[in-house]
């Protein structure tokens, strides 16, 4: 299955609909983060911090929202419970999204935010009105916890911004070997992104 489309894959395959995404946030004020201080929770999960949305306009070019991987993003699969979805790590996002499809897929409960504006690079803006609070995940070993942005995304199940990686403090990431390193609870993790295709 193409990660980009969702259509059956094949080595001649091309996607009907090319279109590459990113989020953006158009303030760059650190003010906009809401952390409690903690990177972790009570059960050791990797909580990551919110950014806020009041007062900033979150915009989209073309690649988190089609999810294709491109040298500054990285493509992982995780898990939300039971359900395998495929997450984009995009330094050049500052908020958190989820699928709408998927949200109503998994189960999970939205709650009413007041509604924000994200700009899609072709100029149209998409309305964000739900937030899904403290999804779990497991992503390559490393269990997180981040509040989700409901969204219409192509082509990719969740994106993790710049929220996640202000969170856990220093991250060195190799855009050669497409991995990431941080620490956590003392301990090295690495996440190992798949391979562009």
């Amino acid at each position: 299955m193409c990660f980009k489309c969702g259509e059956k894959w094949n080595k001649d395959h091309r996607c009907r609909t090319e279109k590459v995404f990113m989020i953006i946030d158009s303030s760059e004020s650190d003010d906009d983060v809401v952390s409690d201080g903690e990177a972790t929770n009570d059960e050791g999960e990797l909580r990551v911090a919110e950014l806020g949305v009041n007062n900033c306009e979150a915009k989209l070019s073309l690649n988190a929202m089609s999810g294709v991987s491109k040298p500054s993003t990285m493509r992982l699969m995780a898990w939300v419970g039971k359900f395998e979805v495929s997450m984009l790590v995009d330094s050049g996002s500052s908020h958190n999204f989820i699928n709408a499809n998927i949200v109503r897929k998994i189960g999970l409960r939205g709650a009413a935010i007041e509604p924000f504006d994200v700009k899609v690079a072709n100029g149209e803006k998409l309305k964000c009105e739900e937030v899904v609070h403290e999804v779990k995940m497991n992503v390559q070993g490393v269990r997180i916890a981040a509040d989700l942005h409901v969204l219409s995304l192509v082509g990719v199940d969740v994106v993790l911004g710049n929220a996640r990686l202000k969170s856990i403090g220093k991250v060195v990431t190799d855009f050669d070997a497409m991995t990431m390193e941080f620490k956590l609870g003392g301990r090295k993790k690495t996440w190992a992104a798949l391979p562009l295709k």
